[in-house]
């Protein structure tokens, strides 16, 4: 096997750079609920990068706010099919499934996503759901607890020092 050129892999990392920008500008029009201009973007970042999954993950989320599903699917499909280890592409093919009524498929793509990131909350609370929506109340249970935590615990980990202001008084220690 060849190794690329130092041209190569400087022409490919700014191919990337640019397709990066397309896809924030694409998520920018998302946000805005320009659909079309951020398909566009999202297509210019994969025409120049085809291998860019973060632009796939983009053209599904512009399906899915389109109410096309399948074509979502498919874009998340692509994504993962590029780059197996990206949970948020997981998880964004299981909320469509969800969406679908598919359960036992969105379980399986929220699953994924936790195992690729055990710390990723959302997938946690999605997979709670499409457990809720089977009737396995504990196992919903269980995730919703896991993925609370998650959310809860950076903010008990911070532990913010009360302002001179403010109403909370410490608690009294106390002594033998």
């Amino acid at each position: 096997m060849i190794a690329p050129s130092p041209s190569t892999a400087t022409r490919s990392n700014s191919i990337r750079k640019y397709s990066h920008g397309y896809v924030g500008r694409g998520f920018v029009y998302l946000k805005k609920g320009d659909n079309d201009r951020a398909l566009a973007e999202y297509n210019h970042a994969i025409q120049l990068d085809p291998k860019y999954a973060m632009a796939d993950v983009g053209r599904g989320g512009v399906y899915l706010n389109k109410g096309d599903n399948d074509r979502a699917i498919a874009a998340f499909t692509q994504a993962i099919q590029l780059d197996p280890k990206y949970s948020q592409a997981y998880n964004a093919r299981g909320e469509v499934y969800l969406t679908k009524g598919d359960n036992d498929r969105a379980i399986a793509d929220f699953t994924q996503a936790i195992q690729l990131d055990p710390n990723f909350e959302q997938a946690y609370i999605n997979r709670a759901n499409a457990y809720s929506k089977k009737g396995e109340t504990d196992r919903a249970t269980a995730d919703y607890n896991q993925g609370l935590r998650r959310m809860v615990m950076p903010l008990l980990n911070s532990n913010p020092t009360p302002s001179p202001n403010s109403s909370v008084t410490p608690a009294p220690t106390h002594r033998p």
